[in-house]
């Protein structure tokens, strides 16, 4: 890729489906802030630095691509790398960069990345994995998380154990995630507001009573699930489930005055 024609005020760089591409070797502009790589199937390697100035970096179905630019900058916000590939989808940089915000490293596919970070950027905010493996380990998250997206994620065997810990969370999504049985009474934060548990084949249970604050509960397809919890909070307004492989159906709890419930059973 020759970039002694870009202009050095470049802010914005997005390549996308550019068959012919199998390297960056060349110096990136110190302007650059938003970097987006899109179906660059023949893209192996990012060999320059990235410049110091990015604040954006997307690495979207570049399949042939082994590892991306290590260190990444310090001062970059957010960091997208989605996946096809259905075994291996490589390593994380590390150290993650301090100022990171938003991660996102989806498999669509599934996949399973190489390594989980010893250490989570302390100002990281959205955290999404869905469709990946490498949960078995996953813990330390950091205090500033708001929005944990587990989608699919069919490997991990229980919920992180200091979960409950993360009081700025505010959305869980872990649909799909088949090896967990049980969510015990206090694992999940109190300032949760949206809950997502469909398609957990293997749940079995789940805590007698849910986040206080909580809004959305969405709870399909869970065929093994053995009761409901007790008590919906009062701040519910939608909650979404589903009884249609259950013989008897479930008994549902109180519906909280105020509460849109609907049942996917029909």
């Amino acid at each position: 890729m020759n970039t002694d024609v870009l202009p050095a005020t470049l802010e914005t760089l997005v390549c996308r489906g550019c068959p012919n591409m199998t390297e960056i070797d060349l110096a990136l502009p110190d302007s650059l802030r938003y970097l987006e790589l899109e179906s660059c199937d023949r893209l192996e390697s990012v060999r320059t630095p990235l410049p110091n100035s990015l604040r954006v970096y997307k690495c979207v179905r570049c399949e042939d691509l082994e590892a991306h630019p290590d260190p990444l900058p310090d001062g970059l916000h957010t960091f997208e790398h989605v996946s096809d590939a259905a075994s291996y989808m490589g390593r994380l940089p590390e150290p993650l960069p301090s100022a990171l915000v938003s991660l996102k490293c989806k498999g669509l596919n599934g996949g399973v990345i190489e390594n989980v970070p010893r250490e989570w950027p302390q100002n990281l905010r959205v955290l999404d994995l869905g469709r990946s493996s490498l949960f078995d380990r996953l813990c330390g998250l950091p205090m500033s998380l708001e929005t944990l997206d587990l989608f699919m994620c069919d490997s991990m065997p229980a919920l992180p154990h200091d979960l409950h810990t993360l009081t700025n969370l505010r959305s869980l999504d872990l649909t799909g995630c088949d090896e967990i049985q049980h969510i015990p009474y206090g694992s999940l934060p109190n300032n949760l507001v949206h809950l997502v548990c469909n398609e957990m084949y293997e749940l079995v249970s789940l805590p007698r009573r849910l986040p206080p604050s909580l809004r959305t509960f969405e709870c399909e397809s869970c065929d093994r699930l053995e009761r409901f919890p007790e008590q919906l909070p009062p701040t519910l307004q939608l909650f979404v489930f589903s009884n249609a492989k259950r013989q008897p159906p479930l008994l549902l709890p109180p519906i909280p005055v105020g509460t849109t419930a609907v049942d996917r059973s029909v």
